[in-house]
């Protein structure tokens, strides 16, 4: 008891005592008096009033030096990743060869630098980026060029020098392929050696990285060389001393190949001599050039050497990669290491093939997928054909087989290959007195033949002047181009002045009334105020109307203007742009190079795609909508969109047959502009076939053409009607819409047929009341004179508004005109046409007639056979094809309607598009649907 207190008093205490001191030399903030925290509390004190703000300037730059600094890699990181320059030729020129030789090596090698005495510079050398001109001051040539090195530091960022003179010439390729041969650590000094042990300065001298950097550190000892010695002797001496290495013929089992040639031979007179030797062909330099014409000779020779090398091993490739794939599961592959065109790569990738046979093809289009196999299609088909069934019959299997037919074949293209196809053939095989059928199936390929690699691609930047050229050819076109006007004032809003010009004509026919003229300079005066910052220049131009396109006469009109050296872009007056759309335009349009052709996307009927009401008016009943998109049709209602044109399926689609739209630089277009026919529809014409300028075809969204009636003139040629038949038919509407819209009363079509005892057999009938004899009309049309009788016949039926034309001569028409009697000789036109082409036809015939008030008089017809009948029928040229039974019927039927035109006819009259822009030529009421920029502040536009 006694020792446990001893032990434990001791060890309290010495707890209370350690508390103790550590309360008194460390207090807690809440019991730390209050005067100590006043006594060591300070005020700060505000120094700022004493600071003065001194700005020190950069030093100036060093006017020798560039002012954007270089960023030198580390040697060994540039080496490891690729990024080096390898090799730097060094040419000591003496005459005009060292232009050739530059030439030659030019595009192969990373640096090129001539060296020339200044004394012998003359103009032909000015224009060398890479000239160092050098004074000897009485030295050795060697001297100042050593000193240029050094000042250049070209000693520090090359792998490999070159010493050659302008008389020797250096194979490229094979230089290439000793220095990737070889290692460039080791100092060393390669070339053809003398019996002192220096390198000929004659056949080139190849030095490594170190032995340069010590031929420019110690280029002192070269110094006091004797006078006496030539510049080419001094040269050799110098490398000898101041790098103390000799010359070596190879290096690390590599020949340096040097090709000697007597200095009395001409090189290309004896090319052709010397290329049957491997030596030659193998050569690194060849030396002692005489002209020109040796270096050029040369140079051909040793290009053609290098691909005769690469073909070789482009089929020694070929041949090892087949043997390879030999043993794969899929067997071989055309091209080499490539999947099998049949086998789709994954599930979203799954191809779309054209099926077709001897009689029609079958293609991916939107609205119809099959055509007759004729064209160019046919052409393409037999000769496939030809080559699918010479593979067969030539191998060993053809003796026994005989050709029965084509079955079926398919093709697609294939950006890589070319155009695929699978041929399935159908044979006969005969075994004895049996026979047997055979089915082939032939794979094959036609590669794309015209390839082109561009060696380097053209500069090109934003920054580019423009002209915009806006066509106006009729008064249909001006209320579209104003339009467009208002839509471009609100994309040349820039928050500062632009250094590039922008320039907008609208170039408008003789057709254009004057009125329009003045209300479209109003325009465009109130645009050239708003795009005040954008330094637009907006001006109109009349065009004078002559044979050729009119597009390409109002291009024609802007280029003499404003001068060839800029881009021209051809806009459409129905075009609505964003302003990427310019930037883009400047981008693809290349000088001497591209031309630029957007796919534009272009606009469904507003009223047959639903775009004319608003969302809150559009029916809650498929049938309800069809309906009132029917009796819009029926009233000749022009249509106008209520909804924002977006750049999606229901709206409209991407017109890959429209070219309406382009840009091209004026020189380009001056050049090809001649080979334009006056019967083409747009200047497509003019760059194909050719071989100088790229077209460049790619889907531009911010690109979009409003809806407008699209005619077909029937004078334009084969190629170009067709193509705007297609696009025409194929830019209504989708066809799911427009089936709808042709098939919304088949149940009342139906019994229209039936209660009008409609026969669709092939027995004649004399029934006066059948609907297709009522469907028939005879037309009498009178002409002055032959030739013009002949001009209207051919057109109309060309055209397809007349099935027949009978020219009646001797015909004594005996008429009042402006209070006189006339009698005149004519001839009369009896025309049988269908009843729903005679507004067509009426309009076709006033454009071909030279009278003011053609005779024009349309007369049912009220009996006739039915085979003439069917006879007489022209194929319909309407937007959409219907059965001749249906047709005749829907047409009937809608008779019955009070109404001006023909719902299937999407173009409205002409009468009622002339009233409609008389209508809007004025200026605008608040109550209109466009507000013009010269009538009031803002822009308000559906």
């Amino acid at each position: 008891m006694v020792i446990g207190a001893r032990t434990c008093f001791p060890l309290a205490g010495g707890l209370i005592f350690g508390i103790c001191m550590s309360l008194f030399m460390f207090p807690p903030q809440g019991l730390e008096p209050k005067c100590q925290e006043e006594q060591f509390k300070k005020e700060p004190i505000d120094s700022s009033e004493f600071w003065k703000v001194r700005l020190e300037q950069p030093p100036p730059a060093d006017k020798n030096r560039d002012p954007q600094p270089k960023v030198v890699r580390a040697r060994f990181a540039a080496t490891e990743l690729g990024m080096r320059e390898r090799l730097a030729i060094l040419i000591l020129a003496q005459s005009s060869l060292s232009i050739s030789l530059n030439a030659s090596l030019a595009g192969h090698v990373q640096r090129v630098q001539v060296f020339a005495d200044a004394s012998r510079v003359d103009a032909e050398w000015t224009g060398f980026a890479n000239l160092s001109p050098y004074r000897t001051g009485g030295q050795h040539s060697h001297v100042p060029i050593l000193q240029t090195i050094h000042n250049l530091s070209l000693h520090e960022k090359y792998d490999w020098f070159l010493l050659v003179k302008d008389t020797t010439y250096v194979n490229p390729f094979e230089l290439f392929r000793f220095i990737n041969q070889v290692n460039w650590h080791e100092a060393v000094v390669v070339g053809a050696p003398e019996l002192r042990g220096s390198c000929q300065l004659d056949a080139s001298i190849l030095l490594s990285q170190p032995a340069m950097r010590r031929l420019v550190e110690n280029r002192v000892r070269c110094t006091p060389i004797d006078a006496s010695m030539t510049d080419d002797a001094a040269f050799e001496l110098c490398i000898q001393s101041a790098t103390n290495l000799n010359c070596q013929e190879q290096l690390q089992e590599t020949p340096f190949v040097v090709w000697q040639t007597p200095s009395t031979l001409a090189a290309h007179d004896a090319v052709s001599m010397w290329s049957s030797d491997p030596v030659f062909n193998k050569s690194i330099t060849v030396t002692h050039l005489l002209s020109q014409s040796d270096s050029r000779a040369l140079h051909d020779h040793f290009v053609n050497v290098e691909m005769d090398r690469m073909d070789e091993e482009i089929v020694q490739l070929a041949e090892e990669v087949e043997s390879l794939f030999d043993n794969a599961p899929d067997g071989p592959s055309w091209p080499i290491d490539l999947p099998k065109y049949s086998v789709p790569p994954n599930r979203y990738q799954v191809a779309t093939w054209d099926f077709f046979t001897l009689k029609d093809i079958f293609l991916s289009e939107p609205n119809q997928n099959v055509r007759p196999l004729e064209g160019k299609n046919r052409e393409d088909v037999e000769e496939v054909l030809a080559a699918a069934r010479a593979y067969v019959e030539n191998g060993p299997e053809g003796e026994r087989l005989e050709f029965v037919q084509m079955r079926n074949g398919y093709r697609l293209f294939d950006p890589v290959r070319g155009m695929d196809y699978m041929i399935d053939l159908v044979y006969k095989e005969r075994e004895g007195n049996e026979e047997g059928i055979v089915a082939k199936r032939v794979h094959l390929s036609r590669p794309i033949a015209a390839t082109q690699l561009v060696q380097q691609v053209p500069y090109v930047k934003e920054d580019t002047d423009m002209v915009i050229v806006i066509p106006v050819q009729g008064e249909d076109e001006v209320l579209p181009a104003r339009r467009l006007l208002a839509r471009h004032a609100r994309l040349c809003t820039a928050p500062v002045e632009e250094s590039r010009k922008t320039r907008l004509v609208v170039a408008t026919s003789e057709a254009v009334d004057q009125r329009s003229i003045t209300y479209m300079n109003n325009d465009l005066e109130e645009l050239k105020r708003r795009c005040r910052r954008s330094a637009l220049e907006a001006i109109q131009l009349t065009v004078k109307v002559a044979k050729g396109v009119f597009m390409g006469r109002a291009l024609d009109v802007a280029v003499d203007h404003y001068g060839p050296a800029t881009i021209f872009l051809l806009l459409s007056p129905y075009a609505d742009v964003q302003k990427e759309f310019f930037d883009r335009t400047r981008i693809n349009t290349i000088k001497k190079y591209q031309v630029f052709f957007p796919i534009p996307f272009v606009e469904y009927h507003p009223t047959i795609s639903g775009m004319d009401v608003t969302e809150a008016e559009v029916p809650h009943s498929v049938e309800e909508a069809r309906d009132a998109a029917l009796a819009r049709l029926r009233d000749s209602t022009p249509p106008k969109r209520k909804r924002p044109l977006l750049v999606q399926k229901d709206h409209g689609r991407f017109d890959s047959l429209d070219f309406t739209v382009f840009s091209v630089y004026g020189t380009d277009y001056v050049q090809f502009r001649d080979r334009v026919g006056a019967n083409r529809m747009d200047l497509i014409t003019a760059f194909l076939a050719q071989n100088e300028l790229h077209i460049l075809r790619a889907v531009e969204p911010t690109l979009r053409l409003r809806y407008h009636p699209h005619a077909c003139d029937a004078d334009l040629a084969e190629e170009d009607y067709a193509r705007c038949i297609a696009s025409r038919k194929e830019n209504v509407n989708r066809f799911t819409y427009s089936a709808g819209l042709a098939y919304a009363l088949p149940v009342a079509i139906l019994l229209y047929i039936l209660t009008t005892q409609l026969t669709l057999s092939d027995e004649p009938t004399t029934n006066m009341s059948s609907p297709l004899a009522a469907a028939l009309r005879v037309v009498y049309v009178t002409v002055p004179t032959e030739e013009i009788a002949l001009k209207i016949s051919r057109s109309i039926v060309t055209a397809k508004l007349a099935a027949c034309v009978n020219i009646v001569d001797g015909v004594k028409s005996v008429y009042e005109w402006e209070g006189k009697v006339h009698e005149d000789s004519e001839k009369l036109l009896i025309i049988k046409t269908q009843a729903e082409r005679i507004e067509e036809l009426q309009t076709k015939v006033k454009e071909l007639h030279p009278y003011e008030v053609p005779e024009f008089l349309a007369i049912p017809v009220a009996h006739n056979s039915e085979p003439y009948e069917k006879e007489m029928s022209t194929p319909s040229r309407s937007d959409w094809s219907l059965p001749s039974a249906f047709t005749v019927a829907w047409t009937n039927l809608l008779a019955t309607f009070p109404k001006k035109s023909s719902p299937l006819d999407i173009d409205p009259p002409r009468n009622t598009l002339r009233r409609h822009s008389a209508t809007l030529s004025g200026p605008m009421s608040t109550n209109s649907d466009v507000y013009y920029l010269h009538s009031y502040g803002s822009l308000n536009l559906p």
